[in-house]
C-alpha cells in the first residue's frame, strides 16, 4: 500500500470529527495556520512545522489561555491522527506546554433563582420543557438537539433515564429528577418514539 500523502492525512483527520462543529473549528484553525505560514514564508508541511512556529502562531493572536489551549490541542489531535496513518515524525505540538484550563465551572452553574428567571421567558410547553431539561440533565445544546423520545427510559422508581449522544460519539446516561420526570411524561404522552425532543409541537404547558 502506498504511503498516504499529507493532504490526505489532513482531510481524513477532518473527516474523522464526529461533530460538525468540531470539524468546522479544526478546519478553520488549520486554515488560519496555513495563511500564517504563507505570510511568514514558512512551510506548513507536517514534517517541517516546528514548536516555535506553532507557538508564534498562537501568540500572534489576542487569545486567552483557554483559546490558546484549544489551539494547541487541535495541533496535537492532528499529529496524533497522522501517527495512526503512519507518520513517523515528532509532534511539535506535544513539545509545547498547554495552558491549564481555568476552573470556572462554579460560574456556569445555574441557581434556582436563575432558573426561575429564565423560565419566565418560556412561553410554550416546548420552551419550558427544553429549558428545564437543560437544567436537570446538564446536557450540551448539541446533545439536547439529538435527543429523541426513544432515548428516554422510564424507570420503576418514576424517574426517567436519558441517553445523550455526547462529543466524540460518546454515549452518556443521566437520570432526571422525579418531579421533572413526572411532568416530562405528561408532556410526551403519545409522542412518536422517533420524534426529536427539541422539535415537539407547541402545546398547553402542563406546569403550574
Amino acid at each position: 500500500m502506498d504511503a498516504i500523502s499529507e493532504d490526505e492525512i489532513v482531510q481524513l483527520w477532518l473527516d474523522h470529527c464526529f461533530a460538525a462543529s468540531t470539524r468546522k473549528t479544526y478546519e478553520a484553525e488549520w486554515g488560519r495556520f496555513q495563511r500564517y505560514c504563507l505570510r511568514k514564508n514558512l512551510s506548513y508541511s507536517l514534517k517541517d512545522i516546528s514548536p516555535t512556529a506553532i507557538s508564534s502562531f498562537v501568540n500572534s493572536r489576542d487569545l486567552g489561555d483557554s483559546a490558546k489551549r484549544r489551539a494547541i490541542i487541535i495541533f496535537r489531535s492532528l499529529y496524533a491522527f497522522a501517527k495512526r496513518c503512519g507518520y513517523a515524525g515528532i509532534s511539535p505540538a506535544h513539545l509545547l506546554r498547554c495552558p491549564r484550563p481555568n476552573e470556572t465551572i462554579h460560574e456556569r452553574i445555574l441557581s434556582n433563582e436563575n432558573l426561575r428567571q429564565l423560565l419566565k421567558y418560556a412561553k410554550t410547553a416546548r420552551d419550558h420543557t427544553i429549558v428545564t431539561f437543560f437544567y436537570n440533565s446538564g446536557a450540551r445544546v448539541q446533545e439536547v438537539a439529538k435527543v429523541k423520545v426513544k432515548d428516554l427510559t422510564h424507570r420503576s422508581d418514576g424517574s426517567i433515564l436519558v441517553r445523550l449522544n455526547g462529543k466524540g460519539g460518546k454515549i452518556r446516561r443521566v437520570v432526571l429528577n422525579l418531579s421533572f420526570s413526572k411532568n416530562l411524561k405528561a408532556f410526551l404522552c403519545s409522542r412518536p418514539a422517533g420524534q426529536s425532543l427539541s422539535l415537539l409541537r407547541t402545546a398547553r404547558c402542563p406546569y403550574p
